[in-house]
């Protein structure tokens, strides 16, 4: 039960294998606890997938732990434009989870945890049930279980979300132990506000053990005695000469095309109203001119300005696709400069196209 060092043991690393005779013939469900050695989002993530797609759970539950560097972690249907918003601007990596949920900020403060299972037993409140359970055997800390989630003093402490496959499926769940920041959630809470002895170590074994001394599927604690009968602690570092095939894995999380190119096709809208003194008499006031920018798999696929009526000497008036070197780009936080470089004024232009220049770039530079 010894928490292993260096490589991966022979006898771990049998455990990978689908085809593994052991998990055909024995009769009891055993358990193991890994730990991973890296705090890289991507390899953390990646290795999470590999198991998933790898290993034969049917006789064997796993319980990974897990943490990483400051970063923002989307769920899989997220949208980063609107869901990131301007923590677009820092340098912390940004990550795409295969599971669904909420957008999170996440830094060594947060344990994360993935319980894998086959798909008729993986029960998300028994796996709650069991964190919450650990906390308060280490800590005295009573958390309540509402709605898949953990909340203390009303407070969440943190998301959780599920794969649901075949045969396999894991339900993945984080917690603020130490978290410095607020971002995404305001009504979170940290654990160690609570009690400051809770540390992210602690939690660590904590949540290992009572894993390990738990039935899964009937929540009985079986105590050291079940523990003993376990797998244990195994350190895994997810590196591609451990599990091979691990780097293709992290290269299709890390690559643009899954990060921002994955979301549903959406559009950017802005508007800003023309001054009078530039429109014709019949011009509505009310009305404003609008840039429209058309996303699809994260590229620029068109953009139109709406022109309102009374604005231009010839009387058109509406959507007008506007010819620029952006269409065909991938839509990013820099867009913006290529747009306003695209709508330059001419010397020969009217005041009033000049004005309507400058105002497309207000418009522009809104975004």
């Amino acid at each position: 039960m010894v928490l292993g060092q260096g490589k991966i043991s022979s006898f771990t690393f049998a455990l990978c294998k689908v085809s593994s005779k052991y998990y055909s013939t024995t009769k009891t469900i055993q358990k193991s606890v890994f730990i991973s050695q890296s705090k890289d989002v991507f390899e953390n993530l990646a290795l999470e997938e590999w198991l998933y797609s790898n290993m034969n759970f049917k006789n064997h539950h796993v319980l990974m732990l897990w943490r990483n560097d400051p970063c923002i972690i989307m769920g899989r249907h997220a949208n980063p434009w609107v869901d990131i918003g301007n923590n677009q601007k820092s340098n912390m990596q940004i990550a795409r989870r295969q599971s669904a949920g909420k957008t999170v900020y996440q830094d060594n403060g947060n344990l994360n945890f993935t319980f894998f299972a086959p798909s008729k037993h993986l029960m998300q409140t028994h796996n709650l049930e069991v964190i919450k359970r650990a906390i308060f055997r280490k800590y005295s800390i009573h958390i309540d279980v509402e709605n898949n989630k953990l909340f203390l003093r009303n407070m969440k402490l943190g998301e959780a979300a599920l794969k649901i496959g075949y045969p396999n499926s894991y339900h993945h769940c984080s917690i603020r132990v130490e978290n410095s920041k607020q971002e995404f959630e305001k009504k979170m809470w940290n654990l160690n506000c609570e009690n400051h002895k809770v540390t992210v170590s602690g939690m660590l074994s904590a949540v290992g053990w009572e894993f390990l001394r738990t039935d899964m599927v009937t929540l009985i604690d079986g105590g050291q005695e079940e523990a003993n009968k376990q797998k244990g602690f195994h350190m895994v570092n997810p590196k591609e000469a451990w599990f091979p095939g691990i780097n293709s894995i992290k290269e299709k999380l890390e690559s643009w095309e899954w990060c921002y190119g994955y979301p549903h096709d959406f559009t950017v809208t802005r508007s800003l109203r023309i001054p009078l003194e530039f429109s014709k008499p019949d011009f509505d006031s009310k009305e404003n001119m609008k840039l429209k920018i058309v996303i699809k798999k994260g590229i620029v696929s068109d953009i139109f300005f709406f022109i309102p009526p009374g604005l231009t000497n010839t009387g058109f008036t509406g959507e007008a696709s506007v010819i620029s070197n952006i269409k065909g780009q991938k839509f990013n936080k820099h867009i913006l400069q290529y747009l306003m470089a695209s709508l330059g004024q001419s010397e020969d232009s009217s005041d009033k196209e000049k004005a309507i220049n400058q105002h497309m770039q207000r418009v522009v530079t809104s975004l």
